[in-house]
């Protein structure tokens, strides 16, 4: 997608191709990555009569969204607001996973990876939560770093 966006670029057309920074659990392991907002899609403002079949030809792009043999025109105020979340050429960081107090989790970092519990709640500097461990058929109370958990 970057050599695309770098020639339609290049032919000077407005072209933007929104990446979100996101969590993933990557063996066993939470981490920050760079994925697409829109996987394989690039939006560019072009004329359809003056650009459509350099586009078309444009390296790295595999063909131009359509609906009915025409390309659908995205409103302004939908690009606008995208860029307006992310600022151009910076990334969106969604909001980290939301935990409700009695859902199960998972630990996997730290001396309790691989353990099951339960989450209780977080703390004032939302960088720590409370969980309950199942240890030895008891409910055991443990604060822990909150990237060391993720959803059952």
């Amino acid at each position: 997608m970057d050599i695309a966006l770098a020639h339609l670029l290049r032919q000077g057309l407005e072209s933007f191709y929104p990446r979100i920074r996101v969590q993933r659990v990557i063996r066993g392991k939470k981490q920050w990555v760079i994925r697409p907002m829109f996987p394989n899609y690039i939006f560019a403002r072009f004329s359809l009569v003056d650009h459509y079949r350099p586009v078309r030809a444009t390296r790295g792009v595999s063909r131009v969204v359509s609906f009915g043999g025409k390309p659908p025109a995205v409103p302004p105020e939908v690009i606008d607001q995208l860029k307006s979340e992310k600022g151009e050429g910076r990334i969106v960081q969604l909001k980290p996973e939301e935990f409700r107090r009695g859902e199960k989790i998972k630990v996997i970092e730290g001396p309790f990876a691989g353990f099951s519990a339960v989450f209780k709640s977080e703390l004032k500097d939302r960088d720590r939560v409370i969980i309950l461990l199942n240890l030895l058929k008891t409910a055991v109370r443990s604060e822990i770093p909150r990237d060391s958990i993720t959803k059952e």
